[in-house]
């Protein structure tokens, strides 16, 4: 990109090789400064892991603060670095970015409790544009939180980022973003259309667009279930993910580790002590 090359076009590396970037453009956009000041983009994986961390920080004293205390928020928030498989690889591996994309959600979220809803927006939506099932979790999954200001700063903010690139090249652009949905059914991923395929089922493209069509509905249906609460937001994200992944044409492991820590986080909350159910006194 800073060379002036379209990341979706035909680009050949240092040593040889065909380069295929397949992400939405934001995360080549927040990863630039680190390219130019230290020639290495992992930096920025170190800067988001110091963001995520204050973040996190600064989320648990603002929810201990609310009048309903949360006063477990702290022993769930240690299950985040769980939904990070990869975390440990995030200095060498190059398409790791899940670091940036922790850090752009706790930052949103952040900013919506403190109702600074066009930064919380802004935030969201270079998430949307900087991965393709971002607007899963957090984005669907904080509409209960989020002002109707911060959803369309959010929209305008991917669309601003995105729509550049879109008209770079379309054909490269669509191709590469969304080059699993005419992926065949890999046998070593679990999703149902590999299960089905295994089990003699012609894999045909309407039997994938139904069962993709499956998971969007689900994950829709579970948002809305989960807006009475936090504990229920998480829970429904969590399983609304393991839908997600089950009905897509190629599901990846993190994917499936990332719904568990959710369902477990949300399983945690909900076991706090309340008014009504006061902890017992140790013997």
């Amino acid at each position: 990109v800073l060379r002036g090359h379209d990341p979706y076009g035909p680009i050949s590396v240092a040593d040889g090789g065909p380069f295929r970037f397949t992400y939405p453009p934001a995360v080549l956009l927040l990863l630039a400064p680190f390219r130019v000041l230290f020639h290495d983009i992992r930096w920025g994986y170190v800067a988001a892991e110091v963001i995520a961390l204050a973040a996190v920080r600064a989320l648990v004293g603002h929810l201990q603060a609310r009048p309903d205390g949360l006063p477990r928020w702290q022993e769930a928030l240690i299950l985040v670095p769980l939904a990070l498989p990869r975390a440990s690889q995030a200095f060498y591996v190059f398409s790791n970015h899940e670091w940036l994309l922790l850090a752009l959600a706790l930052g949103g979220l952040l900013l919506a409790l403190d109702r600074r809803w066009l930064l919380a927006g802004i935030l969201l939506g270079l998430g949307i544009a900087a991965k393709q099932y971002f607007i899963v979790f957090p984005v669907l999954f904080l509409l209960p939180t989020l002002r109707l200001r911060a959803v369309i700063a959010a929209l305008g903010t991917a669309a601003l980022v995105t729509l550049p690139f879109v008209v770079w090249g379309p054909a490269q652009f669509f191709e590469r973003v969304f080059s699993n949905l005419n992926n065949a059914p890999n046998p070593d991923r679990v999703t149902i259309w590999a299960m089905l395929v295994q089990a003699g089922v012609p894999a045909t493209r309407t039997l994938a667009l139904l069962l993709a069509l499956w998971g969007a509905a689900t994950t829709v249906a579970l948002a809305w279930l989960g807006r009475r609460g936090l504990e229920a937001q998480l829970l429904a994200c969590g399983l609304a993910l393991f839908a997600f992944t089950l009905g897509a044409t190629l599901a990846a492991y993190n994917y499936y580790v990332y719904g568990l820590v959710f369902v477990t986080w949300g399983l945690v909350l909900s076991a706090r002590p309340s008014a009504a159910n006061p902890p017992r006194p140790a013997p």
